[in-house]
């Protein structure tokens, strides 16, 4: 239970970046963490023990890098290259987690394909503005070469990469659940396959009862009294409830200070 807790801290901090990234604004990432800390997923998903709170991270990560790329695509730089291969690397991983992810992929595709467009709109204009030919063809046969080269990580690291993990994952899975069963491998494929589009309910008893922010939020975390759970829920609580006072004096001193240097020696 103590894993999918670290991973949910590790949520809050990288919506941080990925909002300030996004808007170029503190406050925007400031604002994201604070809605994700007391929205209720966050504590419920870290105190039940289940491996969404480790989808959620990899996923969030996934995009994160994917932004990064768009933001850098033109550059045709190793740390363009790197950021693609990054948020493939981060969706393998969440693919692997949960099959689920599969979905996420379409929205990833979106965002690749608007950056090659980016890429290509950012080279047309350079080949305009260059006096010779010789630029000119030198200008376009980086864009292919670059493109091509973004093409073949995202095929490597979205498709391959994440089918190879995959198979491997649920190959333990065979071997720890099913193989002793007798189950047959052309029934584990078929399951394999249609795990994305299953749904597995999860049972609930004190999990959504109470805790310290239950007064705030309507999908709360474990019950405090639980004395199973104890330890793990009151930790994230405290730390939760800390977040929110921290980050609403932050917001009001913020708001009230006119300097940014005194906010940055305060806090």
């Amino acid at each position: 239970r103590v894993v999918p807790m670290l991973f949910t801290l590790g949520t809050l901090i990288l919506i941080y970046f990925f909002a300030k990234n996004l808007f170029s604004s503190r406050w925007a990432g400031l604002a994201a963490s604070l809605l994700y800390a007391v929205g209720g997923y966050a504590l419920s998903g870290a105190t039940l023990g289940t491996v969404d709170a480790i989808f959620v991270f990899f996923c969030l990560l996934s995009a994160f890098f994917m932004a990064l790329f768009y933001r850098k695509v033109a550059k045709q730089n190793a740390s363009s290259y790197l950021s693609l291969a990054l948020s493939g690397a981060a969706y393998a991983l969440a693919v692997s987690v949960k099959t689920h992810a599969i979905f996420l992929l379409a929205g990833l595709i979106v965002v690749f394909a608007f950056a090659l467009y980016k890429q290509h709109k950012t080279a047309k204009t350079r080949r305009l503005s260059a006096e010779s030919e010789e630029d000119k063809r030198a200008i376009a046969y980086a864009e292919e070469r670059s493109r091509n080269l973004y093409i073949v990580i995202f095929l490597s690291a979205f498709v391959l990469a994440a089918a190879v993990w995959t198979a491997l994952c649920f190959l333990f899975a065979y071997g720890a659940y099913f193989g002793a069963t007798g189950i047959s491998a052309g029934s584990f494929i078929m399951r394999v396959l249609g795990a994305p589009f299953r749904e597995v309910a999860t049972q609930y008893s004190a999990h959504n009862a109470t805790d310290i922010l239950g007064w705030l939020i309507g999908f709360q975390a474990e019950k405090l009294s639980a004395t199973k759970y104890f330890f793990g829920n009151t930790v994230l609580s405290v730390l939760s409830l800390f977040s929110f006072i921290y980050c609403t004096v932050y917001l009001i001193f913020a708001y009230a200070s006119r300097g940014g240097e005194s906010r940055s020696r305060e806090f």
